[in-house]
């Protein structure tokens, strides 16, 4: 029995990507057999991030990891119950259960820290503001007078180099990595809402998404585990 990841691109500019790319690292890491972009077999388990619809490769066994909203990236598409599904984080619990036709707890929560250890630390402020636009999901235009970071503008190296001497992030995008990656290095991080307002984002300990291999190794036996007693009976 083999997991094969579904990645139907590799840029690694892209948390969701990084996150696959983890897993596949920390489950052959954990003893496992996994690999990238092979057609499974008929005992293999697929797993499918939210961006891919339906079951491409006809498997007997699929895993939905679902990295983000379902109705936003699944297309409202219902989620059959014969699907194990494993949810990133507990922000995409409840829509994601408003579209699976199974029966889930919180204990398929399982985070996979996609953030690289060793980019991300405080330095000396000199830059003041800076605007993330993030998926092109805002409606609203990015302050004015501030440099913008998109995610086709730089590499993961210089977007680090430039939060760590920045003082005020600002995004635009409401779930980014970005915003934990900004708290890491020292930013205040703002939210912009789509009428030009902002809140301070908080979140109570940044640094747990950081790359820890001792401690991820257990969190993908987990996600492992919770696929292979899914299926055990099937």
């Amino acid at each position: 029995m083999k997991f094969i990841i579904n990645l139907p691109i590799i840029e690694h500019k892209s948390a969701g990507v990084r996150c696959l790319l983890r897993l596949n690292d920390l489950l052959n890491l954990a003893g496992y057999h996994c690999e990238l972009n092979s057609p499974p077999g008929p005992k293999d388990i697929a797993i499918y991030p939210d961006i891919i619809r339906g079951n491409p490769w006809g498997a007997s066994r699929v895993v939905r990891y679902m990295l983000y909203y379902t109705h936003l990236y699944f297309g409202g598409d219902r989620i059959s119950a014969s699907d194990c599904v494993i949810v990133y984080a507990d922000l995409f619990f409840k829509d994601m259960m408003e579209h699976y036709d199974g029966k889930l707890t919180r204990a398929n929560i399982v985070t996979i820290p996609c953030m690289e250890a060793g980019l991300f630390f405080p330095e000396e402020k000199t830059i003041d503001s800076v605007c993330y636009i993030g998926k092109p999901t805002a409606t609203c235009a990015p302050p004015k007078d501030m440099p913008v970071i998109t995610r086709e503008s730089m590499s993961r190296e210089e977007c680090a180099k430039l939060l760590r001497t920045t003082r005020n992030l600002y995004s635009l995008d409401h779930h980014s990595a970005i915003l934990g990656e900004g708290l890491i290095c020292g930013c205040k991080c703002w939210i912009v809402h789509d009428d030009g307002t902002k809140h301070e984002f908080y979140h109570p300990d940044p640094e747990s998404q950081l790359q820890d291999d001792a401690r991820d190794v257990v969190t993908a036996r987990r996600f492992a585990q919770i696929a292979i007693d899914f299926f055990a009976n099937r």
